[in-house]
């Protein structure tokens, strides 16, 4: 008295091992995008908070005002190569976790008191607003 199964319960037992992993992977790729939307609403109201805590006039404006204060502020030559020397800086730092195992970052974070550079950001001078006759209120972050 044999127990072996038939060609046909073997297909059946098979194609439903399939269904559980195709199931599975759903349910993991879901997971995956809704990690990636909480770390994606959490980094964009951490940088919210880190602008207004900066330039709180900021918080009058309607979004149409706020979007044109960006635009004025930011899109020029001038923010394009802050922002291509800070991705730049950033992709050595990145590079250098890597061949480290990430040692650098963790060891920079202990010498800062711990956290991350998200949630301490660093401190620059702000230069004055239009209304005190100066610059348009954007933050020299280069040193320069």
């Amino acid at each position: 008295m044999s127990t072996r199964r038939t060609i046909a319960e073997r297909i059946e037992a098979e194609l439903n091992r399939k269904k559980k992993m195709e199931e599975e992977i759903k349910g993991l790729l879901q997971q995956q995008k809704k990690e990636e939307r909480k770390a994606r609403t959490h980094r964009l109201s951490v940088r919210a908070g880190m602008l207004e805590g900066l330039l709180p006039d900021t918080i009058k404006l309607s979004d149409v005002r706020f979007n044109a204060f960006l635009r004025k502020t930011t899109a020029n030559d001038f923010g394009r190569r802050v922002l291509s020397d800070l991705v730049a800086e950033q992709a050595k730092e990145d590079a250098a976790n890597r061949a480290d195992g990430g040692k650098s970052e963790r060891v920079a974070d202990t010498a800062q008191g711990g956290g991350t550079a998200a949630a301490k950001p660093a401190q620059t001078p702000t230069t004055p607003s239009v209304a005190g006759g100066g610059r348009t209120g954007v933050t020299d972050v280069t040193g320069a």
